[in-house]
């Protein structure tokens, strides 16, 4: 690298985490204080680690069933989805396409756009739209959220009916934020009129990119995508609606059972109630998190939640470990193979 004679100037290793001193030697600080905190809870670690091995075989083979069950369904949601958009795939080729959105989540988090981004680009190399991609994604991360506000809710008036006291708290905070996430998609898809604040914002953007020498977005456009996001929203007849309903709630409890048998075979016999209602919380986190598939946010939730709930803290951190291994890994390592057949078949690779 030149230096600063020729105009250009040497980067230090910790320059992106601060422009000055003084930044960067809080953020050294911060790092050798996190890690002086985080030794004192690697002593459990080999005990949890001892414990993975001892786990009950039969009950890990039926969480890893469940799983696989979880996957088809999410990808039968988008299968059914795609014709409203005038998109017609073979189910093995829409499994490839989800598996391998759920890799690039995890390979380039974004908060879900890269996800969005490898599915824009093999679905359409099948016809569908980037809107129809767009609404599908949309469509399938809400119902998801709503089904599993849905079973927690139930887990919740089975607690209550019990006698026990139900922490209403959770689906009060899952309702909220699936309200808000309905309320932005009502408002995407509502008719624009004239002097609409989307046109206000699109003006904004196109301000600031003819600035920066880029080209505007024509108004136009805007409004042909926001007519073909209504026009596939209509298309979704009943019983679409139905099977994406019934398919969201599958998905989600499959799940939810992958949890459960996974809490077996480490000999945790929690009734399934108190299992949603744990891996609902844990999955809100996480959501909140916006980190792809609420990576340690959840393993430490939920490792939290199940020690309150009276599992032995080393059992806790070992099935939410072996559950996450089932449930999140092991989907995307498949989905690391799909990337690659995708790559294969794709006249235009995305990489």
């Amino acid at each position: 690298m030149k230096d600063n004679n020729h105009g250009f100037h040497q980067y230090s290793p910790f320059h992106r985490l601060g422009s000055t001193p003084p930044r960067r030697t809080v953020v050294i600080l911060l790092l050798l204080i996190g890690t002086y905190l985080l030794i004192p809870r690697l002593a459990g670690l080999a005990e949890t680690l001892e414990l993975i091995p001892r786990a009950n075989a039969p009950y890990l083979l039926a969480a890893l069933a469940l799983q696989i069950v979880s996957v088809l369904a999410g990808a039968y949601l988008v299968h059914q989805m795609l014709p409203a958009f005038g998109t017609a795939m073979d189910f093995v080729r829409v499994l490839h396409v989800t598996q391998a959105s759920s890799f690039a989540s995890l390979f380039i988090p974004s908060a879900g756009l890269s996800s969005l981004a490898v599915r824009t680009r093999y679905l359409g190399e099948n016809g569908c739209s980037v809107e129809g991609t767009f609404f599908i994604f949309a469509l399938e991360t809400l119902g998801q959220g709503i089904a599993i506000s849905l079973w927690v809710a139930l887990a919740l008036f089975q607690v209550a009916l019990k006698g026990a006291d139900a922490p209403w708290w959770i689906a009060l905070l899952m309702t909220s934020v699936m309200l808000v996430g309905i309320a932005a998609l009502a408002i995407l898809l509502a008719r624009p009129h004239k002097g609409d604040w989307r046109y206000r914002l699109l003006a904004r953007l196109n301000e600031l990119l003819s600035r920066r020498g880029h080209f505007p977005f024509p108004s136009p456009a805007l409004e042909q995508r926001l007519g073909a996001l209504r026009q596939g929203a209509l298309t979704l007849n009943a019983q679409r609606r139905w099977h994406l309903l019934l398919g969201c709630m599958a998905r989600a409890l499959m799940d939810m059972l992958c949890l459960q048998m996974t809490l077996l075979a480490f000999g945790q016999h929690l009734s399934l109630p108190i299992t949603i209602v744990s891996y609902g919380l844990s999955a809100i986190l996480g959501f909140l998190s916006t980190s792809p598939g609420g990576l340690l946010v959840t393993e430490g939730s939920l490792s939290a939640i199940l020690a309150n709930r009276g599992v032995a803290l080393p059992v806790a951190v070992a099935a939410t470990l072996t559950y996450r291994l089932i449930a999140f890994w092991l989907p995307r390592l498949t989905g690391l193979i799909s990337w690659y057949i995708l790559q294969r078949q794709s006249t235009r690779p995305l990489w």
